[in-house]
């Protein structure tokens, strides 16, 4: 690259100042600020000098300092989001439909979402990187009890609304689904519909609070029904563990008291496991029933369409978005927890 070229790519990357606009426009610095912050007619600046400056601007492609402008203001108009879990699958409909819920609820009330991605660095970079300025508040996705980022926003100052998840300590700001009411919709149906064995179906990963939660609620729900649900009875797994859990159903199904249920924590789980029931030859709901919790139908082979409970994630997100505008302008001074109620998916598994 020639000497001439190079100085005119550095002249199109280098930042243009409003000092450099002032001097375009042959005006004082402030005069420029006046103008180009609205307050030209309020100080009686006269059009031609309006113009002149508005001018330089657009032929400099002048765009005011983003960074000065919500230190001056104390306000950034962004809205960090943070996944708890630390990972994105690709294709994953949950987290697909929840950023959209949370962009459109943002949008409207005028703030635009900063998504962390970088889930490698240590829990003190992540946490400066949170609380550094970027943002006015904190949706922070399905925390862990024992996740570390939670002590230390706690005793923080900045804004921040649990979505998915309870705080256990009260401190902090949350919003989630009415577990309780659609796990006991689910043990409702099997109840009506004499399910005396059933299949507790969860995932075996180090982040497993709403599996564990979920299943140790509908147990506790069926066993005050006097359906008891036997340790052995609750299977842990991952996808590629479902296979091997379907070759054991199989041979639980010839038992002299075989399962005839099995609660699968989310609608993902239930939809491999339909699909797998399908190709091994198991007739659900005949020979064994299926519901999960979220209320997403994933694709999936099998025709049928999973009996969940179901929430509204739209309603979640702008629930959450709306607490944390509140706190943020401080109309809210203390924690506040809300439930999303769920309704029933009535599917075909059932």
């Amino acid at each position: 690259m020639s000497l001439a070229m190079c100085e005119q790519h550095k002249q199109k990357t280098r930042r243009i100042t409003l000092s450099t606009v002032a001097s375009k426009a042959g005006v004082s610095l402030s005069t420029a600020s006046l103008v180009l912050s609205g307050k030209a007619r309020q100080r009686r600046i006269s059009e031609d000098v309006h113009e002149r400056v508005e001018q330089a601007a657009r032929d400099l492609d002048y765009i005011p300092n983003m960074l000065v402008h919500s230190m001056q203001s104390g306000s950034t108009g962004v809205i960090s989001f943070f996944n708890g879990y630390r990972s994105r699958s690709v294709n994953d409909l949950y987290m697909d439909q929840l950023s959209t819920a949370i962009e459109r609820a943002a949008g409207v009330k005028g703030y635009d979402i900063l998504v962390h991605c970088d889930f490698n660095r240590t829990i003190e970079q992540i946490y400066r990187s949170l609380n550094g300025g970027r943002s006015d508040g904190l949706l922070f996705f399905a925390p862990s009890s024992n996740d570390e980022l939670l002590d230390m926003l706690r005793h923080s100052r900045l804004p921040t609304v649990l979505l998915g998840s309870k705080d256990q300590t009260g401190t902090l700001s949350s919003v989630t689904d009415s577990m309780k009411q659609g796990l006991t919709l689910i043990a409702n149906k099997l109840i009506e519909r004499r399910h005396s064995r059933v299949l507790m179906l969860g995932q075996s990963s180090a982040h497993n609070d709403d599996s564990i939660n979920r299943i140790q609620a509908l147990s506790s729900i069926l066993r005050e029904a006097g359906i008891a649900s036997e340790p052995q009875d609750t299977f842990f797994v991952n996808e590629l563990d479902l296979p091997d859990f379907v070759v054991k159903l199989q041979s639980m199904l010839t038992e002299p008291n075989p399962p005839t249920a099995i609660f699968c924590w989310h609608d993902l789980l239930g939809y491999r496991l339909l699909d797998l029931c399908d190709q091994y030859g198991i007739d659900v709901p005949n020979q064994i029933a299926i519901a999960g919790y979220d209320g997403l139908h994933w694709p999936s082979r099998s025709s049928h369409l999973l009996t969940s409970a179901h929430f509204d994630l739209d309603v979640m997100a702008s629930s959450s978005i709306e607490i944390l505008i509140k706190t943020i302008r401080h109309e809210i001074t203390s924690p506040s927890q809300l439930e999303i109620p769920s309704t029933l998916l009535q599917g075909t598994t059932l």
